[in-house]
């Protein structure tokens, strides 16, 4: 098994517009408009990259004898805690002046465990997700990140062990662990609806069904020719559906849990080096999915502000829109002054303690063998990493 190499998971503008549709879908659930009653799937979304891209990093560096725990780890670190700890800050500092002192005590319990990564096992034993209760907890969201971290922390070693093993025994063994945890999602759901939604181990198969989607070589997509181009746009079409159109009161994560997983892994995978639609491409599109965490970290905790602050009715028609502007404001704050300045300082993190590979890449999420399309966004990006852009070289 050899994981999709690095240069075709580079910067792809389809997997952005895969995190716009997540991260719009959970808002739109959230916010209550019209038409998005199963806008939650947006969080399924999430894991499926997540598995695709952790996973495909790990098992390319893992191919090439290159993979290192404490890189992997500070590279996680980076990329999550930083806008994570100002949203838990800025909660506190509102329940400081807002909430009575029980409340303030419950509020940094829950900015603890959403610190700490256990924020899942916290809520689980409290109040079911979509419970009345569950409107007025600022930190509920962090649930999710609980996950995805509970998924890093576990991801590297499964996969060093399974790289010790002869390479066709890697794929298999990998579908077995995710069979395993969807297994285990049936089982529970029965049990105990309200854990089985916040539990890693129910879980972890969507993200592998990521990792797995990193395995299936480029040659896959090619292969269907004329007709890749249709089946991707039915897989868009049908994942969108997915975000309007499920039944309600059902057991999540469960069987209708794989039809976002498996249409979002389709779209990863007919995407690969394909050709991507105006679509997916257009600025809007893509300025949400490069902000979409820190969209995600805000968009909750200024929903219950306004709940427990203004006024205690469900947001209706125009009383929307302030709040999506102020969601967009915190998220692009956020984004700038809390996410990039540890993701594009050199040095930490970086793969052999060395920033040489970084400045190569600087500039590689706009650049192209034929040319550079956004000399401006380049120049600034190679400024931060001080390396000359593409042209010059």
């Amino acid at each position: 098994m050899q994981a999709v190499s690095q240069e075709d998971r580079s910067f792809r503008p389809d997997i952005n517009a895969l995190r716009a549709l997540a991260v719009a879908a959970v808002i739109a659930f959230h916010f209550g408009l019209p038409g998005f009653a199963s806008g939650y799937v947006g969080v399924d979304i999430f894991f499926v990259i997540s598995g695709f891209l952790i996973g495909g990093h790990v098992m390319a560096q893992l191919d090439r004898a290159r993979f290192s725990l404490k890189h992997f780890f500070a590279g996680r670190i980076r990329r999550i805690v930083p806008a994570l700890a100002v949203a838990c800050a800025a909660v506190l500092a509102w329940g400081w002046a807002f909430q009575a002192p029980p409340d303030y005590k419950a509020l940094a319990r829950s900015a603890t465990n959403a610190v700490q990564f256990l924020a899942n096992s916290y809520f689980a034993d409290q109040l079911g997700y979509f419970d009345l209760g569950a409107a007025y907890k600022p930190l509920l969201h962090t649930w999710s990140l609980a996950v995805e971290a509970q998924f890093y922390l576990f991801l590297p070693f499964v996969l060093i062990g399974l790289w010790k093993l002869p390479p066709r025994w890697r794929v298999p063994l990998l579908a077995l662990l995710g069979a395993a945890s969807f297994a285990g999602a049936l089982h529970w759901g029965v049990v105990d609806r309200t854990h089985v939604f916040y539990s890693f181990t129910a879980r972890a198969w969507e993200f592998l069904v990521g990792c797995l989607a990193a395995c299936v070589p480029p040659v896959v997509g090619q292969r269907l020719g004329q007709a890749r181009r249709p089946l991707l746009g039915l897989a868009w079409i049908a994942l969108a559906a997915t975000c309007l159109l499920l039944p309600q009161g059902i057991v999540w994560p469960g069987v209708w849990t794989l039809v976002p997983t498996l249409l979002t892994a389709a779209v990863i995978v007919l995407g690969t080096g394909h050709a991507h639609g105006r679509l997916v491409q257009l600025p809007p599109v893509q300025h949400a999915g490069t902000i979409s965490y820190s969209l995600y970290l805000w968009h909750w905790p200024l929903l219950v502000a306004w709940r427990l602050t203004v006024v205690d009715v469900p947001v209706e028609g125009w009383a929307v829109l302030p709040l999506l502007a102020a969601t967009w404001a915190c998220g692009w704050l956020s984004w700038r002054f809390a996410e990039q300045p540890l993701r594009t300082r050199p040095g930490w993190g970086a793969p052999g303690g060395s920033t040489g590979s970084m400045r190569a890449s600087s500039c590689s999420r706009w650049c192209s063998p034929s040319g550079c399309p956004r000399p401006t966004a380049c120049r600034r990006a190679c400024r931060r990493m001080r390396t000359p852009p593409c042209w010059r070289r």
